[in-house]
This record gives C-alpha cells, structure tokens and sequence, in this order.
C-alpha cells in the first residue's frame, strides 16, 4: 500500500470509530436524542477528519521524518496542537468561551487518529515480522479500548450540554394590574414547594410581588408562561421583551442592624410592565420589599376619609405625636390638613411594605387603592405623597419643596 493509501485509510478508520463510538454510546444509554446525535456526527466528522486532520497528519510527518524515538509523542503534540490552535482563534475572534467546550469532542478525536495512524505505520514496517500477529492484535485492541474510553467521556461531557435534563416549564401568575419587579426566593425551607399542574409548576406571585418556595429552581425554559390573573381567575397571557423584561437569576447577601447575616442564593426575578418603564427602573432593591431586611416597622399611614391633596410627613420631630408602634406595623396618624410629625430621625418607604388607609369618623380603616397614591419621595426630614384621583394629581402643582424648607426654618 502506497504512504497516501494508508493515510487515507487511517482517515476512514478514524471517521468510522468516531461515528460508531457516538453511536454505540447512544444504543447503550437507550437516549434517541444520544442514538440521533451519533449518527448525525458523520455529517461533520468525515469532512472535518478529511480535510483538516489529514493535511495535519501529512504535515505531523513532514516535521519528523529526521526523529526516531521521540517521532511518536512529538506527532501526539502535533495533533493536540492543531485542535488547540482553532479553538484558540475562536475564542479570540469574538472572546466565546463556549469555544473550549469543543475540546472534549475534537481533543479525544486527534488522539483517536494519532492512534490509528501509529499503528498504521506499525504495521507498515512490522508486517513481515514473526511476531507482528502477537503484538499487532494485542496494540490494536489495547488502542481500541483506550479511544472507546475518551469517546465515552467526551460523548458524556457534550451530551450533558447538549441534551441537559428535561426543565419543568413553570407558569407565573401575576395580580392582575401588578406593574414593577418580581421576586421568587427558592429554596426557603419553611414555605410551601410550588405546586405542579398539567404538567407545568405554577407560581402564584402574591400582591407584594415576591413570592417564597421550598422548591428549588430548576432553570428556565422556552415553555415558561407568564399570565396576568383576576380575582375571578381569568387570564390574561403577558408577553416577553413586551410586558416581561430583565428576567435572570440572581442572589442577595445582606447583613441586618443586629448583625445576622441574610442570604438568598436563588432568586428569579423579573419587571412586568412596559419597555419604557423597565428601561428607567433602578433595579430591584430587595432590602426594601422584605420586612426583615428593614430597621423599621412597616408603616401604615392613616388618613382621614375623602381627604385629596398632598400629605406631608416631617420626621425627626422628638415631639411629634402621629406616631405610634404596635406588634408589627408603625402607625402614622395624618391630620384633617394632610399633615404629621414622628419622631425617628430616619425614615424608610417600601412601596411593596408600607401601607395607606382611610379612617373614618368611627375608626374604621380602609386600604387605599395604588392608583390613589401618587409620587411618594423621601426628602430630607420630609416624607411627601399625593392621595387623589390620577385627573386630578396632573392638574397639581408639584410639591414645593424649597417652600417647605423656607417655611420650617
């Protein structure tokens, strides 16, 4: 056999145990997806081992034809070097760092071929040899069970990647009319898992938006649904990069006033809303939408029946008698003129914590619907918010700070 014959051959051997390594792999895993993905392998691994890794193999013997015993691992390092080589430029070109997973499929092939083509040439020299039959069987089944065993570890590598586990699709339920962020914490022993429903985990976001469960996430899916929900339980589907944006996983560490340490490793989160808004929104400050993360008390602002108009808070106020603390709220009791003085020298607003009602002249208390609460800022020793109609709070004037600032000094 002429030197480019058995080249040629090395070439389709090497093409050969590749695909049926792949695919021998694929029937023992009883995968159809694995079986699929062995014999879809010829339509890349005969062109790429015909056209690249032969001229590497010609070029592998044109650089040691002068070396006798250091040949063999020199052209072992000739053909690591040349998988190494694209996988290098890839990455460079575009800094894809998904370019190195391709060595555990191309590295195990080049050693495969290195192989083949060294007994090859064994063989070549050897064929007359009385003891070629012996030591030719024994090299030949030794290399045959070293390639099965790189093929093995590259196919489960890839296949791990390639085809991960089935992902559960989840379906969010959102409050109908919810706009803002949205949090799940997984993975919070003491909550209920989500539950599961025709197949799908269903996720009831709760009106806060920040939603706690045992279950631990999974992964997302391109099956996830996203669903605005009544009180009658109607829905309505919500759309992503329409009405969904920014949603990615994420973790929180933080320290509380008593020095324990708060930590949520899994958290998906997302904006439900439109472009515009997201775009403007700062991101989600979970420290301000968990009760436990704060140094105060949620606040629960009472304000006098039918009252429209802005409401001004002064704090930091030692005599101020609006304030009161029970078990688990800090009551801020606001006068007939929209107006209250407490006495903590800070103060924290958590739109998803605090709280506004209406107080009639018999104490009953009533909570105020959003879309009646308007701008709510905390300035320096005034806390500032509009309770009316949408209509009206456009007709207003904004607050006039620099007024306020003139009038208590």
């Amino acid at each position: 056999m002429t030197y480019f014959g058995r080249k040629l051959l090395v070439s389709l051997i090497t093409s050969l145990l590749t695909v049926m390594g792949f695919t021998a792999i694929g029937i023992f895993t009883m995968e159809p997806e694995a079986i699929g993905f062995g014999l879809a392998t010829a339509v890349y691994v005969f062109p790429a081992i015909f056209l690249y890794g032969l001229p590497v193999s010609l070029l592998s013997d044109l650089s040691t034809i002068k070396l006798h015993k250091a040949r063999p691992m020199v052209a072992f390092f000739i053909h690591i070097l040349f998988v190494l080589v694209p996988t290098l430029i890839i990455f460079l070109w575009d800094y894809d760092y998904s370019a190195f997973s391709q060595l555990a499929l191309t590295a195990p092939v080049a050693v495969l071929y290195w192989i083949v083509d060294e007994l090859s040439r064994r063989w070549a020299q050897d064929r007359n040899s009385d003891g070629y039959r012996l030591n030719g069987r024994m090299t030949i089944i030794s290399a045959g069970v070293v390639s099965l065993v790189l093929l093995a570890v590259s196919f489960s590598w890839v296949y791990q990647n390639m085809f991960p586990e089935e992902i559960t699709p989840t379906v969010y339920q959102i409050p109908e009319g919810y706009e803002g962020w949205v949090q799940i914490i997984y993975d919070q022993d003491s909550h209920p898992p989500l539950t599961e429903k025709y197949e799908h985990l269903v996720a009831s976001i709760p009106e806060e938006g920040i939603l706690r469960t045992s279950s631990s996430y999974e992964g997302s899916s391109v099956e996830d649904e996203y669903y605005y929900v009544d009180k009658k339980g109607s829905k309505k589907r919500l759309e992503l990069q329409k009405d969904i944006h920014g949603n990615s996983m994420g973790s929180f560490h933080t320290q509380t006033s008593d020095g324990e340490d708060v930590t949520y490793d899994n958290i998906y989160h997302f904006f439900v809303g439109k472009k515009e808004e997201f775009e403007q929104s700062s991101g989600f400050a979970l420290e301000t939408h968990l009760p436990e993360l704060r140094d105060q008390k949620p606040f629960h602002f009472y304000i006098p029946e039918d009252y429209q108009g802005w409401v001004q808070v002064e704090y930091g106020i030692e005599e101020g008698q609006s304030y009161m603390e029970a078990n688990d709220k800090a009551i801020i009791q606001v006068s007939e003129d929209g107006k209250a003085a407490i006495p903590p020298e800070q103060i924290e607003y958590s739109p998803k914590i605090d709280k506004f009602y209406f107080v009639d002249s018999e104490g009953i208390v009533t909570e105020i619907p959003e879309k009646l609460v308007h701008e709510v800022l905390v300035n320096p020793y005034v806390l500032t918010f509009y309770i009316g109609p949408k209509e009206e709070y456009e007709k207003v004037a904004p607050f006039d700070y620099p007024a306020y600032l003139k009038e208590s000094s």
